[in-house]
């Protein structure tokens, strides 16, 4: 209960074990349960309450993949059916908002990746 422990405390290795909690609670399926699980941070303090001084370091615990992501699959149909909605006036998010329901109901896999060129011409899947 010093200000050196305060300054001194591994904070990587406080923000490394909130951090493996965010993934413990991602393969547990203790997420989709309570996403909260997914919204933390992490909180370091001291209080020298002889001079009424107050120290914190907040963090914000963010997991970072091991490697790039790789495209497994480009789906032609909702590709197809966000660049179609799009060009119809409904706007990307609620486009591809659809196509991803439509996708979910066909058995594929829940996870997205849509990015959309910088000229504004189209977005992919």
């Amino acid at each position: 209960n010093t200000f050196e422990r305060f300054t001194g405390a591994d904070r990587a290795g406080i923000l490394a074990t909130a951090a493996a909690g965010i993934w413990r609670a991602i393969h547990s399926g203790a997420a989709e349960a309570d996403p909260s699980l997914l919204n933390s941070f992490v909180v370091l303090t001291f209080a020298d309450l002889k001079i009424w001084s107050f120290y914190y370091w907040f963090a914000f615990p963010a997991l970072k993949l091991p490697a790039p992501v790789r495209v497994a699959y480009v789906d032609a149909n909702a590709v197809s059916l966000i660049n179609s909605a799009a060009r119809d006036g409904e706007g990307y998010a609620a486009s591809a908002a659809k196509a991803c329901e439509a996708w979910l109901t066909g058995g594929g896999a829940c996870a997205w990746l849509i990015s959309s060129s910088s000229s504004g011409g189209g977005g992919g899947a």
